[in-house]
């Protein structure tokens, strides 16, 4: 039985989303870029159909040969058959189980990155959850939705927006989406308030057909793209594999959102455990935050969480779980650059979001599809893994140009930050594949690309979540 995976939205030399006088659209030229993993000890076959916004196969690729943890890189320009100004959705077939991940990015104008995860059939739901949501808010800030249809026929789909109290607004709305095509909301475009901070839920009127979706945030007075995927529902606890503070001295500080999906008030605890990088000493520190309704999210933010214990740590990284009682959560983390660490002007403006993990998903085996060692002044990049138990273990890394780094401490309740490039063996400067993680405890984990020195500028920073199997 052939796997199926969905890839929510892929650009081909889209120069806007759609016309700018209209959609207000970040400017530029935009493609993306795929990579696919074959999650198996064994040789498979895989295929890409796309389809276009009124669900017509356009065009499919074939890889007869998808070796284990080799990955599949694809950039949707040079995909055969694929027109330029190409804004769809992609559907991935294999006959084992593979995971996939879709970077939107400029190839022109302002610099931009974005990521987020294939979806398997098995993730798909009949509601999906946009926990963050924006029109033209802080600064500048909105947001548009990806969502596809994971079925063969068309389906209608109703969204409701929410403000930041949970509260209704305006009157929900339908749309049909074509079988395996996607339809982008614009948060613009959707009658909200100006300065509007919210979410949405999108659910399909007939209560069965499978969606999958992906939401980006953009600035349109400066670079910032931040993706991730929606939820098709909530936990009672999250985990959260990287959170930061003035990382490295660099700036790169996260905050997070946690949306109450309800059903009833929700009293969220983080509990942090943090690296101090200036004297190398982990420090534990406990937040919470209490009557947080159905709809309502708590937000908040390492540069300043009115913790002394975390306040007082002048750069470090760590990792947090937050669990909830009377409301299951769904959980973001934003991990921006305000400040360049006073030394690196040319950061500031970078983000990345992804998503927090369910309990349930961890797992003692991790891969991560796509790590870049590019060299100065390109792409470069690592993981960040979180030992989810209070048992301290090791763990071996293997990069898919056969260098394996065996017997890596992992801390109780710790987290190892790996910049790939201070690890590999070989190609320390010209590594673009990926990394199987095999740990002694169940592990979460995120991955993450950007640009660091004086080509920085513009937003190349982009982050996203691990395949736990």
């Amino acid at each position: 039985m052939m796997k199926r995976l969905l890839l929510t939205i892929v650009f081909a030399g889209v120069a806007l989303l759609l016309p700018k006088a209209v959609f207000a659209q970040p400017s530029g030229s935009y493609a993306s870029g795929i990579a696919c993993l074959n999650l198996t000890n064994n040789s498979t076959v895989a295929s890409i159909s796309f389809y276009n916004q009124t669900g017509a196969l356009v065009t499919t690729v074939n890889n007869n040969n998808l070796a284990p943890n080799s990955p599949w890189l694809l950039f949707s320009p040079n995909i055969p058959g694929l027109p330029a100004g190409f804004l769809g959705s992609a559907v991935v077939g294999a006959g084992a189980e593979v995971a996939c991940s879709v970077n939107t990015q400029t190839t022109s104008g302002v610099q931009r990155v974005g990521t987020a995860e294939g979806v398997a059939s098995d993730d798909t739901g009949p509601v999906q959850y946009a926990t963050q949501v924006l029109n033209n808010a802080g600064g500048g800030f909105s947001s548009y939705v990806a969502i596809q249809n994971a079925s063969n026929s068309e389906t209608q789909v109703r969204v409701t927006y929410y403000d930041a109290n949970g509260n209704q607004v305006g009157t929900p709305a339908q749309f049909p989406i074509p079988g395996n095509a996607s339809r982008v909301f614009y948060q613009e475009q959707a009658g909200l308030p100006n300065g509007f901070i919210g979410s949405a839920k999108f659910e399909s009127v007939n209560g069965t057909t499978p969606l999958a979706g992906a939401v980006a945030i953009y600035s349109k007075t400066g670079a910032q793209l931040l993706s991730f995927n929606t939820f098709k529902q909530g936990a009672s606890t999250v985990f959260l594999p990287r959170v930061s503070k003035n990382l490295s001295g660099l700036g790169y500080t996260a905050g997070w959102a946690c949306q109450n999906l309800g059903p009833g008030t929700a009293n969220m605890t983080m509990q942090v455990t943090m690296i101090n990088q200036a004297n190398g000493q982990t420090v534990s520190a406990t937040l919470s935050k209490s009557n947080v309704q159905v709809g309502q999210s708590w937000l908040g933010y390492f540069g300043s969480t009115g913790n002394a214990t975390l306040d007082a740590i002048p750069r470090g990284f760590g990792s947090a779980v937050v669990t909830s009682t009377g409301g299951q959560i769904a959980c973001t983390v934003n991990e921006d650059n305000r400040t360049g660490g006073g030394v690196q002007p040319a950061l500031i403006g970078q983000g990345a979001t992804y998503s927090g993990v369910p309990d349930g998903q961890q797992s003692v085996r991790m891969f991560f599809p796509q790590i870049v060692a590019l060299g100065q002044n390109s792409f470069r990049g690592g993981f960040q893994i979180a030992n989810t138990t209070n048992q301290a273990t090791t763990c071996t890394y293997t990069f898919s140009n056969g260098d394996v780094i065996s017997n890596v401490p992992l801390a109780a309740n710790g987290s190892n930050s790996v910049f790939a490039e201070t690890v590999l063996i070989n190609n320390k400067t010209n590594f673009n594949g990926s990394v199987l993680v095999e740990c002694g405890q169940p592990i979460v984990g995120i991955y993450n690309l950007s640009i660091i020195g004086p080509a920085a500028a513009g937003d190349p920073y982009a982050s996203n979540n691990g395949i736990n199997r």
